[in-house]
């Protein structure tokens, strides 16, 4: 296997344990906007967001204004957010 195409694989693989750290955080830590999240994490607020655009069909995200101004919030889905109860 050509060395780029293990590049690739390993920077996937470690993108997805990346979104995985992430998601086990917001299971724990609903509601909460980027910036605490990295803080949180001691992550750099560009992986952060990398992270929750990859993330971004098993997230909700409520913006709220606080102080003026408004800010993101981020939720894991339930189960409930994925199903249409009215066509079942």
């Amino acid at each position: 296997m050509p060395r780029t195409v293990r590049a690739i694989k390993k920077r996937e693989l470690i993108g997805r344990m990346t979104d995985m750290e992430l998601l086990h955080y917001l299971e724990a830590n609903p509601g909460k906007t980027l910036y605490e999240i990295a803080k949180a994490l001691n992550w750099s607020t560009g992986k952060v967001q990398g992270s929750l655009r990859r993330l971004e069909d098993d997230l909700r995200v409520e913006v709220v204004e606080e102080k003026g101004r408004l800010k993101k919030r981020y939720y894991v889905k339930k189960v409930e957010d994925f199903l249409d109860m009215e066509n079942l």
